[in-house]
């Protein structure tokens, strides 16, 4: 999804009217709240381990062994599920992977060194050497031209406050920073100013989309340890400025393999519904997208128990959502011209049943609000998704977004009518993207939703769910 694309995005939901209805929740089954979390539990797991072997960048990481282990997983259990034609489809990554070795930020308050622990540098950088480097620590606010006049910044490492009232991916400093880079700055500190500011680490880029900073070594840190840098350079006397010490070292290495798992339930025709989760995730990722794998589990289980489908039903968990972007899509597309020629519709699975800060320091009771993608606004999709949010107590918020984005983007050209049914979640792309987030009863309640839509769908002709006004507005 592009800046511009995400912007619109989120100033569409700040006014978007909220609709839910209540319906009552099934207690067993494979979309059972049980069920689900179970199935979501292994895939964290997997994370977990990644973290336990000692990875600073843990998680689902395209082309490790940590991606091998959730796709073996998951060919066992499509075939537990009953799927014909279950099969891993390997490929080669497009991208060569950042790795990160080692990260701090410590810093001298004249009376001992203080180490901010959420420091992280969760993409590409100029690494330090051994020891890091050493250099006076300024406070440069939100890092405008307004706030950096007449300030010189060479050889300074710099703190820029970035502040988001939702997904801080897409913090309003990346727009800033190239230009930050040409001042001569030793170093950036890049802190995330979140509501609430949770104390967490964070994996967003420092710049636009695939921008990579050359110059300056840098780390991301918390709203909380940020206000704690401010007021420490505050205090500072001005005979003894604050320094600071930020380290990094990691490597770029080589494009490495990841893999499609794909599963096949035989319906009456050779026309096709295509349902896809990614595997991969930042961290351990519960959220993004093990809640998006678990869904995909059951709907199979769901409807290989059920009467022969009129279309067949290709359920394909996809990897390199995080490489690429969307290599796994692309994969599908390459290598599978047959079956997409032949796909009357896209269900993509992603970000669905976490639920958001309270405001106090807890979690709120329920799964926060969803957002619903048709790109073409067909009117047989638009119903089917409003009947189902009604049926199943789905909070979703207004307008129904009609860009193509997510994992599944890369259809886009196609055409082929799609739906999709995202969480913006809170914690997208943060170490706090964990189990505990996850709402059994919401993320139930978005399975039955897509069973829903994916049996009325199967329903209406392909002529039918062509209809509407194509959409070429996307983004990555």
């Amino acid at each position: 999804m592009t800046l511009q694309n995400r912007r619109q995005f989120a100033a569409s939901l700040t006014a978007a009217p909220l609709f839910c209805a209540s319906a009552a929740q099934d207690d067993a089954g494979p979309l059972s709240p049980a069920s689900l979390i179970a199935d979501l539990t292994a895939v964290t797991a997997v994370s977990r381990r990644a973290k336990a072997d000692g990875l600073l960048d843990y998680g689902r990481v395209p082309g490790t062994i940590y991606d091998g282990m959730t796709a073996s997983w998951l060919e066992r259990r499509f075939r537990e599920a009953g799927l014909s034609e279950v099969r891993q489809d390997p490929y080669h990554l497009p991208d060569p992977e950042w790795m990160l070795d080692a990260v701090s930020l410590d810093i001298d308050t004249g009376t001992g060194i203080l180490p901010m622990s959420s420091a992280f540098t969760p993409d590409q950088s100029p690494v330090t050497p051994p020891d890091g480097i050493t250099a006076e620590l300024i406070d440069i606010g939100d890092g405008s031209a307004e706030a950096r006049a007449g300030r010189d910044l060479s050889g300074k490492i710099v703190l820029v406050h970035s502040r988001v009232e939702g997904i801080a991916y897409d913090h309003p400093a990346r727009t800033l920073v190239p230009e930050l880079e040409q001042t001569g700055i030793a170093g950036l500190i890049l802190a995330i100013r979140q509501p609430g500011d949770p104390q967490t680490r964070y994996a967003v880029q420092p710049g636009p989309l695939r921008f990579r900073v050359t110059r300056a070594p840098w780390v991301t840190i918390s709203g909380a340890d940020a206000r704690t840098l401010s007021t420490l350079i505050d205090q500072a006397p001005v005979s003894a400025r604050l320094k600071a010490t930020v380290k990094v070292q990691g490597r770029i290495t080589p494009p490495g393999r990841s893999q499609n798992v794909m599963g096949i339930l035989p319906g009456r025709t050779d026309e096709v519904i295509l349902i896809t989760a990614h595997t991969d995730s930042r961290w351990e990722g519960a959220t993004d997208n093990a809640s998006g794998i678990s869904l995909l589990l059951g709907l199979a289980q769901h409807f290989a128990s059920r009467p022969r489908p009129e279309r067949t039903l290709v359920f394909v968990a996809t990897g390199g959502h995080h490489n690429g972007p969307s290599s796994g899509q692309k994969r599908i597309i390459a290598a599978h011209p047959g079956l997409i020629a032949r796909c009357a519709l896209i269900v993509n699975l992603e970000h669905v049943g976490s639920r958001e800060p309270d405001g106090r320091g807890g979690l709120q009771a329920a799964a926060g609000p969803n957002v619903m993608f048709v790109p073409n606004q067909n009117p047989a999709l638009l119903r089917l998704v409003e009947e189902g949010v009604a049926a199943h107590d789905v909070p979703v918020l207004r307008p129904v977004q009609t860009f193509w984005t997510a994992d599944y983007y890369v259809h886009a050209r196609l055409a082929t009518p799609a739906v999709m049914i995202l969480q913006p979640s809170f914690w997208y792309h943060t170490e706090a993207d964990t189990l505990d987030k996850i709402d059994p009863a919401g993320l139930s309640a978005m399975a039955r939703l897509h069973a829903d839509i994916i049996a009325g769908a199967d329903q209406v002709s392909r002529a039918d769910l062509r209809l509407g006004v194509p959409s070429l507005s996307y983004g990555t």
